[in-house]
């Protein structure tokens, strides 16, 4: 039998999930996964920020052994702005702090240790401020 849970009532967000499944013989499975609802629900605050089209990308995807990533952002927005990377389990590997005028980061792959980081799916975030403001998906390959 299969388990379910109601999400609309969720605000849009990326949200980091943990399931156990157990059979009948009491085998355990873990496994994890991050989530987009888009449900409608923004504070109003959120909601102004939302509205703007940053054009959040990146190139090559996929990609080895580096991507750019290339937004669109306001002055205002700039001064306050930065890019993390995320691992599939939800942990920041990475941070760039955005600068005035700047329209890209390239990413080489390393974490904010310089260790290089293991194929797979990775999430690169655009945050304004302490606000998730857009989040994309970049697979990197060796």
């Amino acid at each position: 039998a299969g388990e379910s849970f109601d999400s609309s009532q969720f605000p849009d967000n990326y949200y980091y999930f943990k399931v156990t499944a157990r059979d009948a013989c009491l085998n355990t499975t873990i496994d994890s996964m991050l989530v987009y609802f888009n449900n409608g629900i923004n504070n109003s605050e959120d909601h102004q920020l939302q509205t703007t089209n940053y054009q959040l990308n990146n190139y090559p995807n996929p990609f080895n052994p580096s991507t750019t990533i290339s937004f669109e952002l306001t002055a205002k927005d700039a001064r306050d702005a930065k890019i993390e990377i995320y691992n599939l389990k939800g942990q920041k590997i990475r941070k760039f702090l955005i600068f005035n005028n700047q329209s890209s980061i390239e990413w080489d792959g390393t974490d904010d240790n310089n260790k290089q980081a293991s194929s797979g799916i990775y999430f690169y975030k655009l945050k304004i401020g302490e606000k998730d403001i857009i989040s994309r998906k970049m697979v990197l390959l060796k």
